[in-house]
């Protein structure tokens, strides 16, 4: 059998992370799920209930979960079919903005840790310029993803990145566009003089980016060719609407008399605004070029890995598999385990989870030790944890195998009788039931 050590972040001290940025980020936006959303339907069998209320008349018609409302007792699948739809629901519904949020924090974590570059992430636009650039701006809401600060180039990038080349309708194609349109509405203002306090400050370049990274067809990182020449033909629609981008470019260019380069910035004129030649070098180059004396505006749309080889300076590909040797294990295995054990208690109205947890929380030697893990600071790797975290539960498994034993406690765990996949299966149970008496301990 090979050893699978599980990597649970709601169970290890925070010291022991404190240094791990990458751990961090993850055992802050998956703790709340956990905390809130599952460990409590598992103490709490009425929390089900609620959850299957939960599902509006509609839903249950359109699903044909009203079907399922008075289903006979063998019907397992029917009986618990409307837990597992609410369930899964509620959990998209919390995991999908922490997924966002996620991924904005993983990817600031890999230009700091690459770069070594300061980057804000999630950034209010105006609070920035206020506080960084003393531009007498006033309050305002809106959020950018990424500002980037490049002493060493002169550089000052605002990135908007997009998980897919859908980037919403209208409403969000148009708030995109806005916080763009209002940096470049400051550069020249009398009032902001953006471009005098940028210079000032050593940045001689204000990048404007839109960063798309997956393909909407196939999921796949977005490259020349799998892109979607609809979606692409929208975007520069919204970017050159004279409501938008377009129209500061247009002041920029024939009132302030910035020179234009359509070819990479290779090679910058004097023209008049072109909404058709800007477009055509959007569409061939995605990157149009601003320069009046030296400072530089860049408008750039990047895909996938252009943006990543940019500013990080390696492939998502890299990346990814580089990350996914230290990453934890924490919401598959708390969201797979009340997915298995809620069909359990819908057939035999008991779950394993809550014979362990009983028998772990009512074990003071057990608990005992693994408050001493917990609590041990010779401890200085997460590693070093894990390991001895599972052979703590190794030894828990033991013991309950012995008092189920003694006390003819029947266990329903997976529908096999491979005793390495039911012995897998209750190491996961065990790190569960751990985990809601460490809840309960904490409260």
């Amino acid at each position: 059998m090979v050893k699978r050590v599980y990597r649970v972040l709601y169970l290890i001290p925070d010291r022991l992370i404190k240094d791990n940025k990458l751990l961090k980020i993850q055992k802050d936006y998956s703790k709340t799920f956990i905390e809130e959303l599952v460990i409590p339907t598992f103490i709490d069998t009425a929390k089900l209930t609620e959850l299957e209320e939960s599902l509006t008349d509609f839903e249950k018609i359109f699903s044909g979960l009203i079907n399922t409302v008075q289903v006979p007792q063998e019907d397992v699948i029917g009986r618990v079919a409307s837990l597992w739809y609410a369930f899964t629901k509620t959990s998209h519904a919390s995991l999908g903005p922490r997924v966002g949020n996620f991924t904005e924090q993983l990817i600031g974590y890999w230009i700091e840790k690459y770069r070594k570059i300061n980057v804000h992430i999630n950034a209010n636009v105006r609070n920035y310029f206020r506080k960084n650039f003393r531009i007498p701006l006033e309050r305002g809401r809106r959020k950018i993803d990424f500002i980037i600060e490049d002493n060493t180039s002169g550089t000052l990038s605002l990135i908007e990145l997009r998980e897919s080349e859908h980037t919403g309708g209208r409403t969000g194609q148009e708030s995109l566009m806005d916080k763009l349109t209002e940096v470049l509405q400051w550069i020249e203002d009398p009032k902001a003089r953006l471009r005098d306090s940028l210079m000032h400050r050593g940045f001689n370049k204000l990048e404007l980016v839109i960063a798309i990274l997956f393909s909407e067809r196939d999921r796949k990182i977005l490259t020349e060719d799998n892109y979607s020449e609809g979606r692409f033909t929208s975007l520069r629609d919204y970017i050159l609407d004279k409501r938008h981008i377009g129209g500061v470019l247009e002041v920029l260019i024939d009132k302030y008399g910035y020179e234009v380069s359509l070819d990479k910035g290779r090679t910058f004129t004097r023209i008049e605004y072109n909404k058709h030649l800007i477009d055509r070098a959007l569409k061939t180059h995605r990157k149009i070029s601003l320069k009046s004396d030296n400072f530089t505006i860049e408008l750039s749309i990047l895909w996938g890995n252009e943006f990543s080889l940019r500013y990080i300076g390696k492939t998502f590909h890299e990346l990814i598999d580089e990350t996914s040797k230290e990453i934890a294990d924490d919401v598959w295995l708390f969201f797979s385990i009340a997915i298995n054990e809620f069909k359990i208690y819908r057939e035999f109205n008991e779950t394993n989870i809550h014979k362990l947890y009983h028998f772990i929380s009512t074990n003071r030697d057990l608990i005992n030790e693994f408050k001493a893990l917990y609590n041990d600071r010779s401890i200085k790797s997460t590693s070093e944890y894990f390991e001895r975290l599972d052979r703590i539960v190794h030894s828990y498994i033991g013991e309950f195998m012995r008092h189920a034993e003694r006390r003819a406690i029947k266990l329903r765990l997976l529908e096999t009788n491979e005793f390495i996949k039911q012995y897998i299966y209750l190491k996961q149970l065990c790190l569960v039931a751990l985990s809601m008496y460490y809840l309960k301990a904490q409260r």
